[in-house]
């Protein structure tokens, strides 16, 4: 991920959340906040999340809900919404969005500097379900995409709309979406 190409999503989803009035983040997070907050769970955020905690720090748009440190709704919350689920510290897992029916988008704590992003479902014991995105920027991306579009219903069912625009999706051992 380049600088440049980071800043246009930034740009973008904050643009979205701005033109529906729907930005609930509760101000921005200083480095020293969110460190003491991941500090309290007892990760270290990816370097993605951690840039884009401190740019955006949680906003809500049309598709998705994207988390944040700090925000005013619990259920928008990633401490939170870890502190409430245990099965995601036990697992491993970190929630970084919500798809507005209570399921989790999640990323594996450990699994490199911009991770895959994965769905949960609750009523399935927060279980991996499938993939959704090979990276964290790349979820950003689609994000944006289904925001623009919230009837276009490609991501990420559609697997020739997958293939075209996250190939590196087939490259992870996770159930494919399409499979589902």
């Amino acid at each position: 991920m380049t600088d440049p190409e980071f800043s246009e999503i930034i740009f973008a989803i904050k643009k979205l959340g701005a033109d529906k009035g729907k930005h609930y983040s509760s101000g921005s997070i200083t480095e020293l906040e969110l460190d003491e907050e991941f500090i309290k769970l007892g990760v270290t955020p990816p370097r993605v999340l951690r840039q884009w905690l401190l740019l955006v720090n949680g906003i809500a748009l049309p598709a998705t809900d994207l988390y944040g440190i700090g925000t005013r709704y619990k259920s928008s919350n990633i401490v939170k919404s870890i502190s409430a689920q245990n099965k995601y510290r036990e697992r491993g897992l970190l929630p970084i969005g919500g798809d507005g029916c209570g399921n989790d988008y999640v990323i594996e704590i450990d699994n490199g500097e911009n991770p895959p992003v994965v769905f949960t479902e609750s009523s399935e014991s927060w279980i991996i379900k499938y993939i959704v995105a090979s990276s964290f920027t790349q979820f950003l991306k689609f994000v944006i995409h289904e925001s623009k579009d919230p009837e276009s219903q490609e991501w990420p069912f559609d697997k020739k709309f997958m293939m075209l625009n996250d190939p590196k999706i087939i490259t992870t051992a996770y159930p494919m979406p399409w499979d589902a």
